[in-house]
């Protein structure tokens, strides 16, 4: 069993990648405010953007 400094270690490690994980998704979304766009598209507009994009190919 490890010992319990290093079970102390790893729990900090892990609270502080999550805190780190927490902070960049607040300024993403800070910066996507004040840029009045959005990281992450819709499904539905990636379909309907896909289906602009793409003519259907005729069949031989």
């Amino acid at each position: 069993m490890p010992e319990p400094s290093w079970i102390f270690f790893l729990a900090m490690a892990t609270f502080a990648v999550a805190i780190g994980f927490a902070i960049a998704s607040m300024l993403r979304a800070r910066r996507d405010r004040k840029n009045h766009t959005e990281s992450a598209a819709d499904r539905e507009k990636v379909v309907r953007a896909r289906e602009e994009r793409i003519e259907p190919q005729p069949k031989r």
